[in-house]
């Protein structure tokens, strides 16, 4: 799997989802996988059967998280993740797009048309 491929099915999936992967009502805290059934930038990737609560809480970086992912990670990858959960984790859902295309422009995927389309 390439790094341009794992990030268009991220890209594609939080613009579908729209919001953030929380807990409770929708203000608690980022979750990978939701009680919603929303998951967040790297939740998309976890396979339902590889996760587990204890996951929650812990950034990309951790090998808990690393070793659930169904593809390996190699240090640029990571640095691509990373950025992917600080979008999802920190940026606001009507700002994703604008925020994904900084971030494929930052990694060198090159220009993501459907980025730059009306809608998603």
């Amino acid at each position: 799997m390439t790094p341009t491929e794992i990030f268009d099915h991220v890209a594609r999936h939080l613009l579908r989802q729209g919001r953030k992967a929380r807990a409770g009502d929708g203000v608690g805290p980022v979750m990978y996988h939701a009680p919603t059934g929303d998951s967040c930038a790297i939740g998309c990737w976890i396979p339902a059967e590889a996760y587990y609560p204890g996951l929650e809480g812990f950034p990309v970086e951790n090998p808990a998280v690393l070793a659930v992912l169904p593809f390996p990670v190699d240090r640029n990858l990571l640095r691509l993740l990373v950025d992917l959960q600080l979008e999802h984790d920190a940026g606001h859902p009507p700002d994703w797009k604008a925020g994904l295309r900084k971030i494929a422009w930052k990694h060198q995927l090159g220009r993501r048309h459907w980025l730059e389309e009306s809608g998603s």
